[in-house]
């Protein structure tokens, strides 16, 4: 059977209010501890218009088969072990095995200059990249250069890849999800990637339950829940909305509101 290799690249986004040292990774990498503010610069870079949504390609990991993923992210990736997780409702199904590796990035514009991490992308290796972390401003006032993301986004395709872009979860009590899947759409539309829509996983989910909490104290990272919730996006992206994907009856809820998010976010376009 053929083994199916999915790279997912994570670097945290741009738009916490404070830095927060990652947790120790449990897939025995090295990750860094820095800051995912992102410094009001003035940095620029020529907007895109926003792309429309096609649904995910499902071939590689509805068929079951071996997954290899490599995640490369920071606190935002190793806090609740989402590369973990994503493993776990993957192989949900019994017929895929997955396995994942975890990297370390602070942002894109990081990981583009990081030469173990293009050297993995353009190797032809890897099914699917997945690409998180553009910097993001804020105050919502600053264009930081998108050069980077889309540069990755196309040497993944170009690879012979899916590219994907994870777009995060907004900070407690800011309305900010549009502002920040407008952003990656940009780079989408540039790339030909498409975007993992995480944020409006959050925003549904809360659209239901106001008085649940996804977020860390600090008001950026997510807590067990929200890092679950992003992780069955994530899986409903990789392996297809219908795909079946189970979990335990106390976190059901979570995958269902991943999985509508997910059908919805495609049968808009």
């Amino acid at each position: 059977m053929k083994a199916f290799v999915i790279l997912v690249i994570l670097a945290v986004a741009g738009c916490s209010q404070s830095a927060q040292n990652p947790s120790p990774s449990t897939l025995g990498s090295t990750t860094t501890g820095l800051s995912t503010t992102t410094t009001e610069g003035a940095s620029t870079t020529t907007t895109a218009s926003t792309t429309t949504p096609t649904a995910p390609t499902t071939t590689t990991s509805s068929a079951g088969g071996t997954l290899s993923i490599l995640f490369v992210g920071n606190s935002h990736t190793s806090t609740h072990d989402i590369p973990r997780t994503v493993r776990e409702l993957l192989d949900s199904d019994p017929a895929r095995q997955t396995t994942v590796e975890l990297m370390s990035a602070g942002f894109l514009r990081i990981a583009a200059n990081d030469v173990a991490i293009t050297d993995a992308i353009g190797s032809g290796d890897w099914d699917i990249v997945v690409l998180q972390g553009q910097e993001i401003s804020q105050s919502h006032s600053i264009a930081y250069s998108q050069e980077e993301a889309v540069a990755l986004a196309e040497l993944a395709i170009e690879s012979g890849a899916r590219a994907l872009l994870f777009s995060e979860w907004p900070r407690k009590g800011i309305d900010e999800t549009e502002y920040i899947e407008k952003i990656y759409d940009e780079i989408a539309e540039a790339s030909g990637a498409e975007v993992v829509p995480v944020g409006r996983t959050w925003d549904l989910y809360l659209a239901d339950l106001p008085d649940n909490n996804l977020w860390a104290s600090d008001g950026n990272h997510s807590n067990s829940d929200g890092a679950f919730l992003a992780a069955a996006t994530l899986a409903h992206v990789i392996a297809g909305p219908d795909a079946g994907l189970t979990t335990a009856t106390a976190l059901e809820h979570f995958l269902r509101t991943a999985r509508l998010t997910v059908e919805s976010y495609f049968a808009d376009g």
